[in-house]
């Protein structure tokens, strides 16, 4: 009676005990592949963001570069316009001794007349170059602001790309220690004498179906 009874209900137990197994490892397979899968695009993610890290930084010593040909190039504008200053002093000096020896040069009014209107229009041609150099300096520090606010941005998005760098290397780290948790799991490795003598006794009981898969 008993034996009738194990010949009948241990087919139909290993036979679940089989499919469960099998859906265990198709589960567990099916995790490691999508694990693996997110480690690669964790890590074409990282690479990405090294590369626009990269050129951000590129672009960056380009505008600094650039900063600093505006500066010199203010520094040169600014000493044009300080020299053009003293020369515009000096001839207005000249100017004033020319007025006050007016009244002793009288045979020579019309000569210091003529001399006094080239120093005038000279003196409104630098006016009109100092006007010229102001505006083009004062293009050049808009320029400049400009420059540096946005210097300011790609600082800010080179920071934010530095902190994903760092999230998306913790992820990845996370991933790999969960896949190796998986592979090297103790529970698999000391249920493996147990699997290998069900798999001996159903063999046993069982001759017909050898060819089963049998778990490692």
């Amino acid at each position: 009676m008993l034996r009738s009874w194990m010949k009948n209900a241990l087919p139909d137990f290993y036979t679940w005990e089989s499919a469960a197994r099998r859906e265990t490892e198709r589960q567990l397979r099916q995790e490691l592949a999508e694990q693996r899968a997110s480690a690669k695009a964790l890590q074409e993610t990282a690479l990405r963001q090294e590369l626009r890290i990269a050129e951000l930084r590129q672009e960056t010593e380009a505008l600094r570069q650039e900063q600093l040909r505006a500066a010199e190039l203010q520094d040169q504008l600014l000493t044009e316009i300080e020299g053009l200053r003293q020369e515009n002093a000096r001839l207005a000096e000249t100017k004033d001794r020319l007025l006050a020896d007016n009244g002793a040069l009288r045979l020579d009014a019309t000569r210091l007349a003529e001399a006094n209107d080239r120093l005038l229009a000279d003196n409104s041609a630098l006016r009109l170059d100092a006007a010229q150099l102001t505006e083009t300096r004062d293009r050049l520090l808009a320029d400049n602001d400009a420059l540096r606010q946005q210097h300011f941005q790609l600082t800010e998005a080179q920071d934010r790309l530095l902190a994903e760098k760092a999230e998306l290397g913790a992820r990845l780290s996370a991933v790999t220690t969960e896949y190796e948790s998986i592979s090297s799991s103790r529970i698999w490795r000391i249920t493996s004498p147990l699997r290998k003598l069900l798999d001996r006794l159903k063999n046993c009981l069982l001759p017909g179906r050898r060819k089963d898969s049998h778990i490692r």
